[in-house]
């Protein structure tokens, strides 16, 4: 979640909405599996184009909240457009920074940090906020690249190891549940702030 995303290019938005991501990134099985359900309240931190925005809406229902928070508006008005066009009124688009979201302590029981921890420039501070919005017992599913060469994903110097992103999450606050990978090139966390 970098400066360099609030500019981000139509070729980086049409790979985070590529058919095959979908294929090794089953959304809405992964949210499920992580606890998301109806009547939650879901920060999708650093959101893009809604990927799993639009399939945690659709899990939540309409007596749940999603928090599409991102630092592009580009992609908030693109969240927006597919949550018009899904008929989804549960979703509320919020421009953010990566220090600082504009959003109430403890106002969700689940967030999505879905491959932006290797973006931010102080993970401390980033997922620091991320803890502030969760409720108490509250749990995080946070999912990155492998630290692997591969055609695909960022440069291999700027992916984190699951041992360093574990690192980040447990420094900030969160009680480890879950280690997983939903595929070859990606590995997921889950976490779980105290109670």
């Amino acid at each position: 979640m970098d400066e360099e995303l609030g500019c981000l290019d139509p070729a980086r938005r049409a790979r985070l909405e590529d058919p095959d991501r979908l294929r090794l990134l089953p959304a809405r099985d992964l949210l499920m599996d992580a606890g998301v359900q109806a009547g939650m309240s879901v920060a999708d931190v650093g959101c893009g184009p809604g990927f799993f925005t639009l399939p945690a809406a659709a899990l939540v229902g309409p007596s749940g909240r999603v928090y599409a928070l991102d630092i592009s508006p580009e992609m908030l008005l693109a969240v927006q457009e597919k949550a018009r066009g899904a008929g989804l009124g549960n979703i509320e688009a919020v421009l953010s920074e990566e220090s600082a979201i504009p959003l109430r302590d403890a106002v969700a029981q689940f967030a999505l940090v879905a491959f932006v921890l290797h973006e931010a420039l102080r993970p401390d501070v980033f997922l620091g906020e991320v803890v502030r919005l969760l409720a108490p017992g509250g749990r995080v599913l946070l999912l990155e690249w492998k630290k692997e060469e591969m055609p695909m994903g960022p440069p291999i110097h700027d992916r984190l190891t699951p041992q360093e992103a574990e690192g980040w999450l447990v420094r900030a606050g969160f009680r480890i549940e879950r280690r997983f990978e939903p595929n070859a090139h990606h590995y997921g966390l889950i976490g779980q702030t105290p109670a």
